[in-house]
């Protein structure tokens, strides 16, 4: 029987600790929020679950490939690969991963 990586997933990281990082996260984007309207990002939302979920991936992914690149090499249109810019845009997750990595 075939099982989705979800589920191996969650064996490693259960749905509270996702629930917990995106509390923390969205409590540190209210706090941060004036500073990114100075610094002209148009618009800064509260992150969700499955956000998280898709970053973690994101993050995942070149790990396992042992892919060392900055997050802007690896979402570059030219050299990065499509993977994880399908995952996610780089603007938004910038933001939490900012804020996850302190």
């Amino acid at each position: 029987m075939l099982y989705p990586p979800k589920i191996f997933f969650s064996l490693f990281v259960d749905d509270d600790m996702v629930r917990d990082m995106v509390t923390y996260t969205n409590q540190r984007i209210d706090v941060r929020a004036p500073k990114y309207a100075n610094d002209n990002i148009q618009s800064v939302s509260h992150t969700c679950p499955e956000e998280i979920m898709a970053l973690m991936g994101i993050l995942i992914q070149p790990g396992a490939k042992h892919d060392n690149k900055l997050i802007t090499e690896m979402f570059d249109p030219q050299h990065g690969a499509p993977l994880y810019r399908a995952g996610a845009c780089e603007k938004k997750i910038q933001i939490p991963l900012g804020i996850l990595s302190v």
